[in-house]
């Protein structure tokens, strides 16, 4: 059985560069599908100034055409503050015997330790680190304990168990950022090809940022 991810973000907004990833981590792990999944409330920051249900209309729209990637809003039903413990919980109740994969980046990985119930997160999927090529994980990171311990460099491990590996895979990434595009849109540029059109459609809809 062909596991199933997750990508959490603030997505504000969404735009290619997080798709990319998607995509990348899709096709280099052999994913069935993606979930991009928008924080409510983040824990360790304030919520962005953007609706979480806009932001979700966004990702939406962004994956509109593409089955494998979908717009995941259980963080939003749920309500509170969006734990990614809480979110895997409840994949892991409707997905019992699937392999799930919590994708992160190497700012996430670093700070893995601070993560509500962290140590649980292994239990209940594959934890996989996406980085740039070149650039190395954090040599002092806590969270290396878990990579000590559980990792394997191959993808069949990700396939053959519902969780329990940590893996880091380096792929391309564009440059772009959700900063980039509110800063631009802000100054009153354009940010086409930053993003897909139908999200732009949206924050033109909505005059957002």
């Amino acid at each position: 059985m062909k596991p199933i991810a997750i990508l959490g973000g603030t997505f504000n907004p969404i735009h290619h560069g997080h798709l990319r990833v998607a995509i990348e981590v899709k096709e280099a792990l052999d994913l069935a599908e993606v979930h991009l999944i928008p924080l409510l409330a983040p824990p360790h920051r304030e919520p962005p100034k953007v609706s979480a249900h806009t932001r979700f209309e966004m990702i939406a729209a962004a994956t509109n055409d593409e089955s494998e990637l979908i717009a995941d809003d259980r963080e939003i039903r749920r309500g509170g503050i969006s734990y990614s413990v809480e979110t895997l919980r409840e994949l892991r109740a409707e997905n019992a015997s699937t392999p799930i994969c919590m994708v992160v980046g190497t700012d996430a990985f670093a700070h893995l330790h601070t993560w509500r119930d962290w140590k649980e997160l292994i239990t209940l999927a594959h934890i996989v680190v996406v980085h740039r090529p070149g650039v190395d994980l954090p040599s002092d990171a806590p969270a290396n304990l878990l990579l000590e311990e559980f990792g394997t460099d191959e993808v069949a491990d990700l396939h053959a168990s519902p969780a329990g590996r940590f893996m880091s895979i380096s792929i391309p990434m564009l440059e772009i950022s959700s900063t980039q595009i509110r800063s631009i849109l802000h100054n009153g540029l354009s940010p086409k090809y930053l993003l897909p059109k139908s999200v732009l459609n949206i924050i033109r809809e909505h005059e957002l940022y």
